[in-house]
């Protein structure tokens, strides 16, 4: 008798661990995959939340040329600029009184420690045509730096004198006149495919450091 009630307490104790493991594999296939977001995903996540939805609120951040002039000279303490364009573009072709040249993988670092960005106004960002700039400047205002602007149309709109090659590349019977339309582009009619992103980084603030510095 006694090795009866043994064996059947031994064979209740399998019976109850068979049905744990059982219950347990069932919660734990009720639970949602935790799927590992794509870099992509993390930037947009961070531009609609933490961002502060910033292509609704602080984009386009951009400047005038004489506005940028008329600071320059009235209160030059309050302005700093800073010009992306190459060096021997910088030197050799002329560039904004008081304006320092820094490329573009070397703004975050000088934003960090080569100069005290609160202290001005207005930081503005200057490169050929603006459209750099207006990159670099976007980046910028996602990390934080809010008084940044891009100077519109960049030294093209300065002096004419750096504006023939731009007015030459739009011109009437270029090829790329024809890349120009009024007509306004419908919206898509379905999700198109995220950019694949291979910084390496997991965290949205690092990843928009890394794409600066690229």
């Amino acid at each position: 008798m006694k090795d009866l009630l043994k064996r059947m307490n031994v064979f209740t104790t399998i019976m109850l661990l068979a049905l744990s493991i059982v219950f347990v594999s069932c919660s734990d296939d009720d639970k949602p995959s935790s799927s590992k977001k794509t870099e992509a995903e993390l930037l947009i996540e961070y531009l609609e939340t933490t961002g502060g939805d910033f292509i609704n609120t602080n984009a386009p951040a951009l400047i005038n040329a004489i506005d940028v002039k008329n600071m320059n000279l009235a209160t030059p303490e309050k302005i700093h600029i800073i010009d992306v364009r190459s060096a021997a573009d910088y030197a050799n072709l002329g560039h904004i009184k008081n304006a320092v040249n820094k490329t573009i993988p070397e703004l975050y670092e000088y934003f960090k420690s080569g100069f005290n960005p609160n202290q001005y106004e207005k930081v503005v960002v200057v490169c050929y045509t603006g459209q750099s700039a207006s990159y670099a400047t976007s980046l910028l205002r996602l990390l934080g730096y809010n008084n940044v602007f891009a100077m519109k149309f960049g030294m093209s709109s300065w002096h004419d004198d750096f504006a023939t090659g731009y007015k030459n590349t739009i011109a009437n019977g270029n090829s790329k006149a024809a890349l120009f339309t009024a007509t306004e582009t419908p919206k898509p009619t379905q999700l198109v495919a995220m950019p694949t992103l291979t910084t390496g980084k997991d965290l949205a603030r690092q990843l928009l450091t890394q794409m600066l510095a690229l």
